[in-house]
């Protein structure tokens, strides 16, 4: 599957998708041909999509909050 089709299954936008690879949060998957992700790697995904703002929430919010 390409970044574009991928980007529409989950919801999360290309560049976002592209992010989640660079920081290492999407496992790799050997390319074949132009295609960057098989089907069965779009649950992950799509956990990340669902989980992000969450998580960027929780890495944002300074010390002092919690207290």
């Amino acid at each position: 599957m390409r970044i574009s089709e991928v980007s529409r299954l989950t919801g999360a936008s290309a560049k976002a998708i592209r992010l989640y690879e660079a920081r290492g949060l999407l496992p790799p998957v050997a390319r074949v041909n132009r295609y960057r992700y098989r089907r069965d790697s779009v649950w992950w995904d799509r956990l990340l999509a669902g989980r992000s703002a969450r998580v960027i929430t929780t890495l944002d919010t300074p010390p002092w909050y919690y207290r």
